[in-house]
């Protein structure tokens, strides 16, 4: 059964959206090179079949060719076009198997052996979902019982296309160890939840991309249809375009971009020369400001990027002297040079990566610990978003490198004075970059090389994990994240195509002050998806890691996936299915009421203290909040804010959240305000 990757032009994917009738491209996509039966890679051994649905079955042969198939007591009958494009439809099955199909023209005869009929189910995203089995929780456990000989797995390779593909590399594959360790664990314990509940075949199939943007999920013409998203079609580079000369260009614009202050770049450390790291200097001209926390979230704020001096006198008892100490100052954001009564200890710079998370801890040499008033000085440099420490209190210490026990805590009042700010005036955004053929980033690329040749292959629905990648345009995911969903819908002619997907995990420094962010607006626009019919989503807020975006307990994300597939699309008798959602708010004088939907038995996690809510007053500053469950509501308030005028919830990137229901289901971020956010 030979296989091809032929393409059709995007004009020519207008048409086969457009058609009204039949199923997509049926009449209209090319045969592949040569001629002779052949099949695509999706129609093959160890294929699942959707139950209870009309399927369709195609392939190709030479025009004019009568091809003939023949399933369980079934017989049916197809002429290629002038194409050369062949396709039928098999009546509905229950189901069942294995099967055996038969497709047979007047020369050749091909077989497809262990056919099953079942459940159908589509796995898409980014890196969450490509995470295989292996690498996630309880992984030996997990492969050691991974014999479900009922569950089928087809894995697309990843390939990126300039045009719609004819069709795509894969096979199908009966789950055992081998192939269940580097099959998608999101994929694999979802459909294992529903095998476990439903005992009937179940076919997965995953198709992913670590990193790539939903854009790239969607085809070129859904695209077209939103006036707001043509800065994602501006990225792509027609084949037919000098890209040398293309590329040039976007160097020389974000050259300049970079030049007039687009993005920051640090001038020079002239706080240093300037003797700001000494014990001896005149500090009356700086003030105070409570560390940890970002400046940008201070009262008043400090709407500043750029490089920011950081002071305080540290008392050193005379039992540490002569020992080498270790400062620990938590997670920095961006970049910090840090002294010791002038001397350099340690630095932290653009060249380790992730530097917003990267907690500093600094050894100071024993040489330079003396019994008495000691200074320690930090420089931070931030070159966009929020600038300052970004740990914990708890997270700022120093101590005796060799010994435990007591520590000196440094979270408090420090000095701090600015070195440089940033031009209010420099142009934020930079200039668009052209994508090249084959950039995963590429809109509509992975859509037409891993997505249009599944069609028409009947599917129960699509699970989706993607996010990650579109944190920085959240504002935007508002528009792109529906024109998926009800693109796909369109692409399979059923405006009823269940899609259920994964919100955001917590992930990164967990911040000691309340302030915007864009993973919340991100988690925001993927529940707005909600608004759409037949759609679910899986909260994961409690599921996330601080230092890695893969968190590994995919086993609780797919369960909470399965709950509400099982009871909405399945009909079983679940119970609740998720979360606590907000439902509306209600001022009460000094404190705001929250009511909730999917609110019976709320309560906060292990007995703890209600966590994670916030509120403003109408100056639209955020506090950190007391709250108290009362019933099946809850009661929201703070001394600071003697008029609530919002409240949010879990609107952080790694918030601390408790609140749930009876069933243990973790309640959704929310924010009750729409002031404009930080992606806007």
């Amino acid at each position: 059964m030979g296989r091809s990757h032929s393409c059709v032009s995007p004009c020519a994917l207008w048409l086969l959206l457009l058609l009204g009738s039949g199923v997509w491209g049926a009449e209209t996509l090319p045969a592949p090179d040569g001629v002779g039966l052949k099949l695509p890679a999706i129609i093959a051994n160890d294929m699942v079949l959707q139950r209870d649905r009309v399927t369709p079955i195609w392939g190709w042969d030479t025009p004019g060719t009568l091809v003939t198939v023949t399933f369980d007591a079934g017989r049916y009958t197809a002429t290629t076009n002038a194409n050369g494009r062949w396709q039928l439809a098999l009546s509905p099955h229950h189901a069942g198997g294995p099967f055996r199909i038969t497709i047979a023209d007047d020369h050749t005869t091909l077989a497809v052996f262990g056919v099953l009929v079942g459940e159908v189910w589509l796995c898409t995203g980014q890196a969450n979902m490509v995470m295989p089995v292996a690498d996630g929780m309880h992984a030996w456990e997990e492969l050691a019982k991974s014999n479900y000989p009922q569950i089928h797995i087809f894995t697309v390779k990843p390939v990126v296309a300039e045009t719609p593909c004819l069709d795509l590399e894969g096979q199908w594959s009966p789950c055992d160890y081998d192939v269940v360790g580097r099959t998608s664990a999101l994929a694999y314990f979802f459909g294992r939840e529903l095998y476990r509940t439903l005992d009937i075949p179940i076919g997965l199939i995953q198709t992913t991309w670590a990193g790539a943007p939903a854009e790239a999920w969607v085809s070129q013409p859904a695209l077209a249809t939103k006036p707001e998203l043509a800065p994602l079609l501006a990225r792509i580079i027609p084949p037919n375009a000098d890209r040398t000369a293309l590329q040039k260009e976007y160097t020389r614009q974000y050259a300049q971009w970079v030049q007039t202050g687009g993005f920051l770049l640090d001038p020079g450390n002239t706080g240093k020369a300037a003797g700001w790291a000494d014990p001896d200097i005149d500090t009356q001209a700086w003030t105070t400001m409570p560390v940890p926390g970002y400046w940008e979230t201070q009262h008043p704020p400090l709407n500043i990027d750029g490089a920011v001096w950081f002071r305080t006198t540290v008392d050193i008892p005379p039992a540490w002297s002569g020992k080498d100490l270790t400062l620990h100052l938590g997670p920095i954001d961006d970049y910090d040079v840090t002294y010791w009564n002038g001397e350099q200890i340690g630095a932290t710079g653009p060249e380790q990566g992730h530097t917003s998370i990267i907690p500093r801890n600094y050894p100071i040499p024993n040489a330079l610990v003396k019994a008495g008033k000691s200074t320690l000085a930090v420089r931070i440099f931030d070159h966009g978003g929020n600038g300052g420490f970004c740990g914990r209190r708890e997270d700022l210490t120093l101590g005796v490198k060799a010994e435990k026990g007591a520590s000196i805590h440094l979270a408090g009042d420090w000095l701090y004075r600015i070195e440089y700010a940033r031009n209010p005036d420099a142009p934020r955004l930079p200039p668009v970059e052209p994508l090249p053929p084959g950039h995963p980033w590429r809109p509509a690329g992975l859509y037409q090389g891993m997505i249009a040749p599944l069609l028409p292959y009947a599917l129960r629905g699509v699970i989706c994990c993607q996010g990650e990648a579109n944190v920085t345009r959240a504002a935007q995911y508002r528009t792109l994240f529906p024109l998926w969903i009800q693109s796909w819908r369109e692409a399979w002619h059923d405006a009823a195509f269940p899609f259920y997907f994964v919100q955001l995990p917590n992930y990164g420094a967990s911040l000691p002050a309340p302030g915007e962010s864009a993973w919340a607006e991100l988690r925001e626009a993927q529940a707005q998806a909600l608004r759409l019919q037949h759609t679910g989503m899986a909260v994961t807020i409690d599921l996330g890691e601080t230092n890695t975006l893969l968190f590994p307990n995919k086993q609780e994300a797919a369960r909470r996936l399965a709950l509400q597939v099982l009871a909405n699309v399945y009909g079983q008798p679940i119970g609740e299915t998720q979360g606590p959602s907000y439902q509306e708010m209600r001022i009460e004088g000094k404190t705001v009421r929250i009511t909730f939907t999917h609110a019976t038995g709320l309560t906060a996690r292990t007995r703890r203290k209600l966590t994670g809510f916030t509120i403003a007053g109408t100056d639209h500053r955020f506090y950190p909040a007391q709250a108290k469950i009362d019933g099946e509501t809850a009661l929201v308030w703070c001394d600071s804010v003697t008029t609530p005028a919002a409240v949010r919830y879990g609107w952080a990137m790694n918030p601390s959240c408790t609140l749930m229901n009876g069933a243990g289901l973790p309640a959704a971020p929310f924010r009750t305000d729409a002031w404009p956010g930080v992606t806007e």
